[in-house]
């Protein structure tokens, strides 16, 4: 990484990766936002000026909610392992919506759930 942030669209989605995997799903464009610890909010300023206005954006970070306050922040709990990641400890209390699942089902159950939820 160059400087205090770096932005990589994903243009790959043949692989296992996180940004892959939301290419492969069907979103338009996939960005990775990597920053320094307390270059966050910069890099995602950053980031939000390519993005065109009104743009839906889904996000998978848990850190990234320090700094940003979404529409609407959904956590995904994984009932298969009780560990919890520091990070998402860190901000779960914020969640607007927290779905426990053991990622073994459809993930389409979840997407309908969520839907659900914020109607």
């Amino acid at each position: 990484m160059k400087g205090n942030f770096e932005i990589t669209e994903e243009l790959n989605a043949a692989n296992n990766k996180d940004t892959s995997l939301l290419l492969a799903a069907g979103a338009e464009k996939v960005y990775w936002l990597k920053t320094l610890k307390n270059n966050m909010s910069e890099g995602f300023n950053a980031f939000i000026t390519q993005i065109p206005e009104n743009s839906l954006i889904v996000c998978e970070s848990n850190s990234l909610r320090k700094v940003v306050n979404p529409g609407v922040f959904v956590m995904i709990k994984n009932t298969k392992d009780s560990q919890m990641r520091k990070s998402a400890s860190e901000v779960i209390n914020q969640a607007n919506i927290i779905i426990e699942n053991n990622f073994n089902d459809n993930f389409e159950k979840v997407i309908k759930e969520i839907a659900n939820i914020i109607k």
